[in-house]
């Protein structure tokens, strides 16, 4: 028997409970999500432990190109932030112990621009010269006449010693001259030839062979 119109209005006005249950349930999923997530970001916002922080570190590089021996000085450098992976143990995040900041600091391995700066680049030396010498080395001051074989900075030459004797013999292979004047070289001697050239020196000739590059 057909149902009779109070019926059907009744029934489309009975509420359905199921489907209230079912949204509050999902919205209420959705708001502890929240509330989680929230949580988190604010923990990580006091303690300052983002992933960004531990990503990287602040370091400096050098923003030109800068030649052993010269010096670094402040409009040369900027202080940036590099992955952690990137970067060098000795990498310098400010200046060096015993510098002043602001102070130019002299250089004894050349810099390219963008290059990290480390503790390795730095000179110890005090002078100009002992600072393109470098490590390792020593500057020593030999005789020669640089009218009749002209020879510049950074030529590099073979060392011969000539005896009262007559014999001949190489005391030193491919040496950097690093600075000249017309009648004395300053060559970076590898330190275990020095006793070799000052003793060729004072027993007879020392004689200069410019290399071919």
């Amino acid at each position: 028997m057909p149902r009779s119109f109070a019926h059907r209005r009744r029934d489309s006005l009975r509420f359905n409970w199921s489907v209230l249950r079912h949204r509050l349930g999902r919205s209420a999923v959705f708001y502890w999500l929240a509330v989680a997530a929230l949580g988190i970001v604010t923990y990580l916002a006091a303690t300052g432990n983002t992933p960004g922080d531990r990503a990287t570190r602040q370091v400096i590089i050098a923003t030109a190109a800068v030649d052993p021996g010269d010096t670094l000085s402040p409009a040369d450098i900027a202080v940036v932030a590099v992955a952690e992976a990137a970067v060098p143990d000795d990498a310098l995040d400010d200046y060096p112990d015993g510098s002043t900041p602001g102070s130019p600091i002299r250089v004894g391995v050349g810099l390219h621009r963008g290059d990290i700066v480390t503790q390795r680049h730095l000179s110890r030396a005090e002078s100009e010269l002992a600072a393109i010498v470098g490590d390792g080395r020593t500057a020593v001051s030999i005789d020669h006449d640089n009218e009749a074989l002209p020879i510049t900075v950074n030529d590099v030459v073979d060392l011969y010693s000539v005896d009262t004797g007559g014999s001949i013999r190489n005391v030193a292979r491919s040496v950097a001259i690093v600075s000249t004047s017309p009648r004395h070289l300053v060559a970076a001697v590898p330190n275990a030839r020095v006793p070799e050239i000052i003793s060729a020196q004072l027993g007879g000739v020392l004689t200069v062979a410019l290399s071919g590059q």
